[in-house]
Order: C-alpha cells, then sequence, then structure tokens
C-alpha cells in the first residue's frame, strides 16, 4: 500500500482531469438492467479488472479500461459493453464506501503505468 501511495504521488490518475460534474455521471448504457457510470469498476475471473472512464481518443465518449489490455474499449460499440455482461460489479470509485473499487482500481494503473 506503501507503494501505491509514492505512485499516486508521480503518477496522475486517470480519473483527475476530469470535470467534478462529470467523475461519476452516468453513461446512457445499460448492462444486466444497470445503467454503468464513469468510475464503475469491475471483475472478470478474478484476475481482469475493468474501469469505466470518459474517452480520451473521443469526446463525449465513454471507454473501459483494463489490467488485461491495453489502451481503450469504447463503450458504445455492442462487443465492447458486453465485456461487463459477466463481470461482477465491485464498486464506484467516487462512492464513499469504495476501497474494493479503488484497489482493482490501482491494479488497471499498474497495467496502464
Amino acid at each position: 500500500l506503501d507503494l501505491i501511495s509514492k505512485i499516486d504521488n508521480y503518477q496522475p490518475s486517470l480519473f483527475e482531469d476530469q470535470k467534478e460534474e462529470t467523475k461519476s455521471e452516468y453513461t446512457g448504457i445499460v448492462v444486466n438492467q444497470n445503467e454503468i457510470r464513469v468510475g464503475d469498476v469491475f471483475c472478470r475471473n478474478e484476475i481482469c479488472y475493468l474501469a469505466v472512464t470518459k474517452s480520451k481518443d473521443m469526446e463525449d465518449k465513454y471507454a473501459l479500461i483494463s489490467n488485461s489490455f491495453e489502451g481503450e474499449k469504447l463503450l458504445q460499440y455492442p462487443a465492447n459493453a458486453k465485456l461487463l455482461v459477466d463481470a461482477d460489479y465491485i464498486g464506484n470509485i467516487y462512492d464513499e464506501d469504495n476501497v474494493a473499487a479503488l484497489n482493482a482500481y490501482h491494479k488497471i494503473e499498474e497495467n496502464i503505468g
């Protein structure tokens, strides 16, 4: 955990540059009857973590980032949103009770770093 806090001091978060009002905004995309929000974190197969963020490549789009693939996958494409169908919801990094979501998000950041 000490290493993570040191990394956080030197490596800006992927979510840091987003405006306050967009941090936990709803994406308009529904998976498993739940509307996905920016900051939602999911787990697949206990080793693959997925997080929802605003796209850095395309304005006004949402994307998945993961520790199992490089870059981002736009959520607007059904094949990419389908990655969340069998995934377990961990939490949202912007919610108050978000320790598990933050831990999973740090695993994603390690891959991107």
